[in-house]
């Protein structure tokens, strides 16, 4: 399954436009006439897999067209191709499709299987009802923020101990090979002791009633929660320690031996988990590497338990808060985890990085201005990463920081100009100068400040000596 196109009428800053995804084929609509041209292409990613990304400086329509492909309002077409067949999702019954023939779709009744990422749980709409606002979503993160009994409520404590409790889930149903972080055993801490000896009941009541249930079950639900820690801490923790160390077995047999555990180790906060690869902690590996397994075991769980062959996911800026180490793995990660799942996947990926636009071929990307699809003369796929933050496209105004830039800038009119200094003193000016890490433009200023206030640079000292060597070595001939 591929996305081909794209027709937006009016949504937020695009108006009356087409997007094109496909390397493969160039598609244009005019409000009538729907126009489909295939073009030669030789793929460089796996058969299973297509890669599109989406890229443009914020504000150019990057998340608009991820919120149209889930939302039909304002969309008046797109195009899918699967099985080698067109197949145009539409409200409208009047089109006409010109050099080639596709199955018609009513927009509002069928539903492009997709999946949907984002880092940025607040993305798609604004939050005035929670309880709709986590029905709605298609963001999967959210299966991190809500409590397994009633994922409409957002529990942000639950973070952390969801994220172990949905990894050990996701790896144990599993059946090839695939994630880099294989858990071997399970850590569980329960913070509630009052001594070495005692634990504090009281506090663990105390905490129980803090938690938020639907009303009908809060009470039966409370009950059942302190029930649940005693029988935990008596089976478990009877030798005095507040720790214990659980293999995967162990770990599932625990959850469906005791009442509500799994839902329990979620929200309960003085509970904390962690899971461990031989003795590797999962909370010991960096934020890019974590980021990296967690969101694709969610995207890997969705992806399977969907029913659908073709499947189209979403990725918002995934590499958002990633190391430069990291954003040059993202991609390459992605394929080699999904070439090994018997389903086709098209990515829609929308970045800022660098290293994410060279692992694309200019085929394979959008480039967006102002919620308009342009195409600039750049080549991308194994670029040099300075090259593409050079071109124009991506900074319309140099490659240094404003506040160095600022500087450097006043510095200049100071010297050049004889414009007063307004943010650097004088004798600043010199020491500023000296930290410029770009050569030609430091010796440049240099060489304007030794002119203006009469200092002799090193080689016209030394210019300098040589002559007064030559005219006492011309005395001393004389004499």
């Amino acid at each position: 399954m591929e996305l081909v196109y794209l027709w937006v009428d009016k949504y937020k800053n695009i108006k009356n436009q087409g997007f094109n995804f496909s390397p493969r084929f160039t598609c244009s609509y005019d409000g009538e006439n729907l126009t489909i041209n295939k073009k030669e292409h030789v793929s460089i990613f796996p058969k299973n897999i297509n890669i599109t990304a989406i890229v443009g400086e914020n504000g150019s329509g990057k998340s608009s067209i991820f919120e149209k492909l889930y939302s039909s309002f304002g969309t008046r077409l797109y195009i899918i191709l699967s099985n080698n067949q067109f197949e145009i999702y539409t409200p409208l019954t009047d089109i006409k499709i010109q050099n080639n023939t596709a199955k018609l779709h009513s927009i509002n009744k069928e539903r492009l299987p997709q999946v949907h990422f984002s880092w940025d749980i607040l993305h798609y709409e604004p939050v005035i009802d929670y309880f709709s606002y986590m029905k709605n979503n298609p963001n999967i993160l959210l299966n991190m923020l809500g409590t397994f009994s009633h994922p409409e409520y957002m529990d942000l404590n639950s973070y952390q101990n969801n994220s172990v409790i949905k990894y050990i889930e996701i790896f144990t149903k599993n059946s090839i090979n695939i994630f880099s972080f294989s858990p071997t055993k399970i850590n569980i801490k329960l913070f509630m002791k009052k001594n070495e000896n005692e634990w504090d009941c009281k506090k663990i009541r105390k905490e129980i009633e803090k938690l938020k249930f639907h009303e009908e079950e809060a009470k039966a639900k409370k009950k059942a929660y302190f029930r649940t820690i005693s029988k935990y801490i008596k089976k478990y923790l009877q030798d005095g320690s507040n720790e214990r160390n659980f293999t995967l077995e162990e770990y599932n047999l625990l959850i469906h031996e005791l009442e509500d555990m799994k839902e329990v180790l979620s929200r309960f906060p003085a509970f904390m988990l962690d899971i461990y690869d031989n003795d590797i902690s999962f909370f010991s590996l960096s934020h890019g590497e974590r980021s990296i397994l967690l969101s694709n075991a969610l995207l890997y769980e969705s992806a399977m338990d969907t029913k659908n062959q073709g499947i189209l996911i979403c990725l918002d800026e995934p590499d958002l808060s990633l190391h430069p180490e990291w954003q040059k793995k993202y991609i390459n990660e992605l394929v080699k985890m999904f070439s090994k799942i018997a389903k086709n996947f098209h990515f829609l990926i929308t970045s800022h990085s660098p290293f994410i636009l060279s692992d694309m071929p200019k085929e394979n990307v959008i480039f967006l201005e102002k919620g308009k699809q342009v195409y600039p003369k750049i080549e991308t796929f194994g670029a040099n990463i300075h090259t593409l933050l050079s071109h124009g496209f991506f900074m319309k105004d140099g490659l240094m920081g404003e506040f160095a830039k600022e500087k450097i800038t006043e510095i200049l009119d100071y010297l050049k100009n004889n414009k007063p200094l307004k943010s650097i003193k004088e004798e600043q000016v010199k020491s500023i100068i000296e930290k410029i890490g770009e050569d030609f433009l430091r010796q440049k200023l240099l060489n304007m400040y030794n002119i203006k206030f009469s200092i002799k640079s090193k080689d016209d000292e030394i210019e300098e000596l040589k002559a007064e060597i030559e005219r006492l070595n011309n005395v001393q001939n004389q004499a």
